[in-house]
């Protein structure tokens, strides 16, 4: 039974002093279940970008109790996944570990838990899991200004230079791959673009197109923006009169 435990020990003899007795003691515990002591007991994985997946953290499972504990399922729920393969005999004072990442599906706060089932007296043990979600835009290409009429020009001579901004309003580097003018009178039009950049998130460059028209009347092109942008290439319709 559990408690201090006395006793004595008698030795008989034939002594005139017998019997000889020696005092006994001790205590008895009962001993303790299984227990799971799991840590952490949440988790916050910050912000990620929607569909991408973080890296893994993770979660500690000890037996603090004097029994071996039987972890039967592992489970997460929301948008979190754990790479626990259970059954689990963990011995007294043992401990195992898994690993939980975080994949949001959709912008903005986003919750979930870890629900641990086991022979542990006190019920499923449990881990809270939080995240956030955000939305990145691609590398985005955006010409200013969206269209130019150069206006009429003398043959040959190249009028007012026209300076084009090309911005990167997205989320990501834009990597240009080609600046070129195109269409029915291309040769009509010009431009000192360089034939690659590379446009850090919010940064922009400028460049310029002119017109020296080789004939009299309307004249037309485009100036074509090749790059990353999933809608690539951007347009910027040119036009002009030669006299």
């Amino acid at each position: 039974a559990a408690g201090a435990r006395p006793a004595q020990l008698a030795l008989v003899h034939d002594a005139p002093a017998s019997p000889a007795t020696i005092a006994l003691s001790g205590t008895g515990e009962v001993p303790q279940p299984p227990t799971a002591d799991v840590s952490p007991v949440a988790m916050d994985f910050g912000s990620l970008a929607v569909d991408d997946t973080s890296s893994a953290q993770p979660v500690t499972i000890t037996n603090t109790g004097d029994q071996t504990l039987d972890v039967t399922a592992i489970a997460a729920s929301g948008d979190f996944s754990a790479d626990a393969v259970p059954p689990y005999a963990i011995a007294p004072s043992s401990s195992v570990s898994f690993n939980v990442t975080f994949t949001p599906t959709e912008e903005g706060a986003r919750a979930g838990q870890v629900g641990i089932t086991s022979n542990d007296p006190a019920g499923p043990s449990t881990v809270l899991l939080s995240g956030h979600g955000v939305q990145i835009v691609p590398p985005t290409a955006q010409l200013n200004p969206v269209a130019h009429d150069f206006g009429t020009v003398t043959t040959s001579e190249s009028g007012t230079p026209l300076v084009v901004t090309l911005t990167n309003t997205g989320d990501e580097t834009l990597e240009v791959s080609s600046v070129g003018i195109g269409g029915t009178d291309a040769g009509d039009f010009g431009t000192n673009a360089a034939a690659a950049y590379s446009i850090e998130p919010g940064n922009a460059v400028n460049f310029n197109v002119t017109f020296p028209p080789s004939a009299d009347g309307a004249r037309s092109a485009a100036l074509s923006v090749v790059s990353t942008d999933p809608n690539s290439p951007a347009v910027l319709p040119l036009s002009g009169t030669g006299d």
